[in-house]
């Protein structure tokens, strides 16, 4: 998965960029999923989905069409990521977060340098940021995300070194580290859910394995080597 984030204030066009973005990598035959962030409702004020959202924990609609999940409190995108399945995601805004490289859109040279906080790879067209690539074409832009896109587990385990993601992003972005400097998914245990690796920090994953070693130590059979186990839940 290469992920992006869309970094700009209010009306800076962040919707826009993403639409265009969009239909850039589908006519490359990639999919693209979108974590969106709002300050607003999703719905309209008193439509039976706003009523029902605001009585239930979880609420699902379907439909022939779609499917739409709203949770009663708010989620990290972190919380989500695990849910898609994709080749590309946008996230449109989210300045806090840190663990993705980031499109900025300002719109004056002080914004460029509030938004940029080291994690940006380029910025989309308006005032120059001296550090940065200024894109104006779509596709030089998702060229970009292509080859410099990554996505970070979040957990600041520290285990690759750095105190943060952020820092180890940062890190990246300057060409300084990789992303196989990320211990949480680069290890001797990895855990798939739907297709999607699930990162561990050094303690969840030394207790799993540890658990699983002891366990499968005691089984008729077992010798020492590369374990795979796959399982199916019961519904």
């Amino acid at each position: 998965m290469k992920a992006a984030l869309l970094a700009g204030h209010k009306k800076s066009g962040k919707t826009t960029l993403a639409l265009r973005l969009i239909e850039a990598f589908k006519a490359r035959n990639l999919t693209v999923s979108v974590i969106k962030t709002t300050h607003h409702a999703f719905d309209a004020a008193d439509s039976d989905t706003d009523k029902l959202s605001r009585k239930a924990d979880v609420l699902a609609g379907l439909s022939p069409e779609a499917t739409h999940v709203i949770w009663s409190h708010a989620k990290s995108p972190l919380d989500v990521i695990p849910l898609l399945q994709t080749d590309i995601l946008l996230i449109e805004g989210g300045k806090q977060w840190q663990f993705a490289p980031r499109i900025i859109l300002p719109r004056s040279e002080e914004e460029a340098d509030e938004l940029d906080q080291g994690l940006a790879i380029a910025q989309w067209d308006g005032p120059h940021a001296s550090r940065l690539p200024v894109y104006a074409t779509i596709e030089l832009l998702a060229d970009c995300i292509v080859q410099q896109g990554f996505l970070l587990p979040g957990l600041d385990c520290s285990a690759c070194g750095y105190a943060t993601c952020g820092e180890l992003a940062r890190a990246i972005i300057s060409g300084r580290e990789d992303e196989g400097s990320c211990q949480a998914v680069q290890s001797d245990l990895e855990i798939n859910v739907n297709g999607q690796p699930i990162p561990l920090n050094p303690f969840v994953r030394n207790l799993i394995s540890g658990t699983l070693s002891g366990m499968l130590s005691s089984l008729k059979g077992f010798t020492p080597g590369p374990v795979t186990i796959r399982m199916e839940p019961s519904e």
